[in-house]
């Protein structure tokens, strides 16, 4: 993957550990994509959320359902993506920094609705 340095600004949010109980997640293959990611993001997903594909961020910031700028200056970005083993698209929701492609934290949005 390609980073750059970490600020402490990029880590201004990287919420405490929280165990997932919703039983076990989906597996998904290796990214084929080089994507830039901040520390936060190397260190906490793919421990918290190891089912998510660092492409399917890429993706989905290529091809946003919707996008919503933060007060802090990052990107909000909603897009679909298709989870193998699942009939349905699921809804992830990517957050970047202020330059609109390094990845800062990535979660499936459950309660995202179409505007």
């Amino acid at each position: 993957m390609l980073r750059r340095p970490a600020t402490l600004s990029d880590h201004a949010y990287c919420p405490g550990v929280r165990e997932n109980q919703r039983g076990p997640a989906p597996t998904v293959a290796s990214p084929s994509i080089d994507v830039k990611t901040t520390r936060c993001f190397d260190e906490q997903v793919p421990r918290k959320r190891p089912y998510i594909n660092p492409a399917w961020c890429a993706e989905v910031v290529a091809k946003p359902l919707r996008r919503e700028e933060q007060s802090d200056g990052g990107v909000r970005w909603w897009g679909s993506v298709a989870v193998s083993g699942e009939r349905t698209p699921r809804i992830l929701r990517v957050v970047t920094l202020a330059d609109g492609e390094t990845v800062h934290n990535a979660f499936f949005d459950r309660r995202y609705k179409e505007e």
